[in-house]
């Protein structure tokens, strides 16, 4: 889930709060994971190094060269978005990261739906949704994504099936 909420966070923050998080980061080679740099941000966006700041306060502040996520970028997010649906999803979004990631990705762990519900209380079809609803919410103005294109790989695989049906 992570890659995702950060690139959809990207978008968010990018589109909806006029945060452009490629400003915030020195050029990344190919295989690097882009980091945002203090300078960068202070120089670009004042308003959102402070936000950041205050939300790290605990950790003395937030860090230079810090990894581009969605756990940075929500802070942003929540702050400048003038949209509460955008801020309200990014912030569900990312409680639900937070609840589910790290087990997740750090042990062998059979994920259910029963585990999902249990650590979110959210079913992994109400977080996809989140996720549509955010994306949706986030591309630019003359962007959409038609329903029926969120099902197109359950309309691939009943395709599949059916063809295999037929040579039988």
């Amino acid at each position: 889930i992570s890659p995702v909420l950060t690139d959809i966070f990207m978008m968010a923050a990018k589109n909806k709060c006029n945060f452009d998080v490629t400003k915030c980061c020195p050029s990344v080679k190919k295989d690097k994971v882009p980091k945002m740099r203090r300078n960068l941000i202070a120089k670009n966006y004042p308003e959102a190094l402070k936000i950041l700041d205050k939300a790290y306060k605990g950790k003395g502040a937030f860090k230079d060269n810090s990894v581009v996520a969605a756990s940075a970028l929500m802070h942003i997010i929540k702050e400048m978005s003038h949209d509460k649906t955008i801020s309200e999803l990014a912030v569900s979004l990312r409680k639900i990261e937070e609840n589910a990631r790290n087990i997740a990705a750090h042990e062998i762990a059979s994920i259910t739906e029963e585990w999902i519900q249990g650590r979110t209380n959210y079913t992994s079809e109400q977080i996809l949704q989140k996720i549509k609803d955010l994306f949706q919410r986030s591309v630019s103005k003359n962007s959409s994504i038609k329903k029926e294109y969120w099902n197109s790989y359950d309309l691939m695989n009943q395709t599949i099936i059916e063809a295999l049906q037929e040579k039988k």
